[in-house]
């Protein structure tokens, strides 16, 4: 498809033609050539999401329809009503009539938030856009600008498979999963003048993506600020380009890297188990020929392969091969099962979904759980868990359900997590659940394994597999109530930017300190890119959901064992 540049103009300039009264579109032919108000409801919090759609004139469903997806920069995000800010509305501000793609505006609630709410928040968005319009699921296209950009780099590396094409402005991401791009075609725009976002977070990625045998068409734009964007998409060649990306929906290789098993598969390749969950995970899958599977793995305790039959022919039995060792594939509906590491030990264990860290809560329904009662201790928990819950700028939650421990019944457990605060000794059913955890906080101090812990930790913030639903979390948020909702609120809010530190466990002192690491003080004059490691202020769980020596040492306020 080759676009006329007489006939194209900048998505972003596209003149707004929709009213805050526009109806839900359709998906005939009476909406094409129109810009339309969309809404979803949030599978997370059961909120209704406001999203934007355009579909392009001449748009008839019988036919499948390129798509682009378009992710906003920070100042719409939280309460943005699309389609009606000035950035939300690049790049469709004055499209030509004929410009060959319908146009997806999801709202990432939260202003500087790119990973849970407003990670799911993108997803759920394409999803609904795909169920209401004939869109071709091989030619959907990514791109956004500034905090949009970032978190493109994001979702394009836990969920490359899901794109045609990947074209990012002034943003950054996380230069150790730009291998996980390997099957999609990228562009990046900068400009050097950008005062902003330094041009050295686009840099970082390009080098780590030409490290990895990737060549990204990119960009620099000579003496041009952060609005960079203006040129390329006011042009035909971005579209043009777009409309030449057709995704690889069945790579023959097949690299992906990890750092927490919510995010754990893409293409035909699973990492279902990992051997130490402080530390990356990756697998990097190549089918030579179809008799033959080769991997090579790092941290890696199971891989599901699931290779289409046009690389694996159902009827063929491939011989695997693990870090140049041969290795055995049990056979499972629809693929195999590779295990590398043998026995994993004992249950409860770390998997997709119940993996921790903290922040992995809010990635399904959870509900808060407060403690029963009218009493004075009750209301101040209430009080505490509602401060915790406070981030009206990092993330906009709605439809946030709060219930006292009496109303928890098994049909709620089985579906939702529960971040709970209060004192287990003043709660028939927290002090029921916490006499099966590793540690608790209850009646003024740790308990770790039933034996009591140091007098002068003021709170703890722990995830775990729920004990009377495994495949669900329990937080626990306990201590003193000031100390815990101030605890909690830091802990349990998104980073600011970048990336959640690796942590299950992290208690307070009461000098306010983080006995289980060293955190250094954040200096908020300086710029912290998605490439700088987050210092974690606690502690991770092994594979199996139990604490190291050294751990429970450092809990129990006793030396550090010899040898850990």
């Amino acid at each position: 498809m080759v676009f006329r540049n007489a006939e194209l103009q900048c998505l972003a300039v596209i003149s707004l033609i929709v009213t805050a009264a526009a109806a839900e579109p359709t998906s005939g032919p009476s909406a094409a050539g129109q810009f339309q108000r969309c809404h979803l409801v949030s599978r997370l919090d059961g909120a209704e999401v406001e999203y934007a759609l355009w579909l392009p004139p001449g748009y008839d469903p019988a036919r499948r329809w390129p798509a682009i997806v378009f992710l906003h920069g920070s100042a719409e995000g939280g309460s943005w009503s699309a389609p009606t800010a000035d950035g939300a509305s690049i790049p469709v501000r004055g499209a030509k009539a004929d410009l060959p793609f319908v146009v997806i505006y999801p709202l990432m609630r939260g202003t500087w938030s790119i990973s849970g709410l407003a990670e799911l928040d993108i997803l759920e968005t394409i999803d609904d856009a795909c169920g209401r319009t004939s869109i071709d699921p091989d030619r959907i296209h990514l791109t956004g600008i500034s905090l949009g950009g970032f978190a493109g780099w994001r979702i394009a590396s836990r969920y490359p498979d899901r794109f045609a094409s990947v074209s990012l402005f002034c943003g950054g991401g996380e230069p150790e999963l730009a291998g996980n791009l390997r099957n999609l075609p990228v562009r990046v725009y900068h400009g050097t003048a950008d005062k902003n976002v330094n041009i050295r977070e686009s840099r970082r990625m390009v080098e780590a993506l030409r490290a990895a045998g990737i060549e990204p068409a990119y960009t620099e734009m000579v003496d041009v600020g952060h609005t960079c964007w203006r040129g390329p998409y006011s042009g035909a060649d971005l579209y043009e380009w777009m409309a030449r990306q057709v995704r690889v929906a069945d790579p023959r290789r097949v690299s992906y890297r990890t750092e927490f098993l919510r995010h754990h598969r893409a293409y035909w390749v699973s990492i279902d188990a990992v051997l130490d969950p402080a530390q990356a995970a990756s697998v990097d899958a190549f089918v030579p020929e179809p008799g033959q599977i080769l991997i090579h793995a790092e941290n890696v305790g199971r891989l599901t392969l699931s290779p289409p039959a046009s690389l694996v022919p159902p009827e063929t039995k491939p011989a695997f091969f693990v870090n140049n060792q041969p290795a055995m594939g049990r056979r499972v509906d629809g693929g195999w099962v590779v295990d590398i590491a043998g026995d994993e030990g004992p249950a409860p264990q770390k998997r997709p979904g119940v993996s921790g860290p903290i922040q992995d809560v809010f990635y399904d329904p959870f509900v808060v759980v407060v403690p029963t009662g009218s009493s004075r201790d009750a209301t101040v928990w209430r009080e505490a868990a509602g401060r915790a819950l406070s981030w009206t700028e990092r993330l906009v939650f709605k439809n946030v359900r709060v219930v006292s421990s009496d109303a928890i019944t098994p049909e709620l457990m089985q579906s939702l997590n529960l971040v709970c605060f209060g004192d287990p000794q003043d709660d028939p059913w927290m002090r029921d659940v916490s006499e099966a955890l590793p540690v608790t906080w209850s009646g003024g101090r740790l308990r770790v394994g039933g034996e009591p812990g140091p007098e002068n930790v003021a709170a703890l913030v722990m995830i775990y597999p729920n004990p009377k639903n495994p495949d669900r979390y329990v937080v626990m948020c306990s201590g003193e109530p000031g100390m815990t909702a101030a605890l909690a609120a830091g802990v349990l809010q998104p980073p600011f930017l970048s990336r959640a530190p690796r942590e299950d466990l992290v208690v307070v002192t009461m000098d306010k300190e983080f006995p289980l690491a060293s955190v250094p003080p954040v200096d908020p004059d300086r710029w912290r890119s998605m490439a700088d490691p987050v210092p974690a202020r606690g502690a991770v769980f092994d594979r199996n959901w139990q604490f190291s020596p050294q751990t429970r040492a450092r809990l129990l306020g006793t030396d550090t064992p010899v040898g850990d």
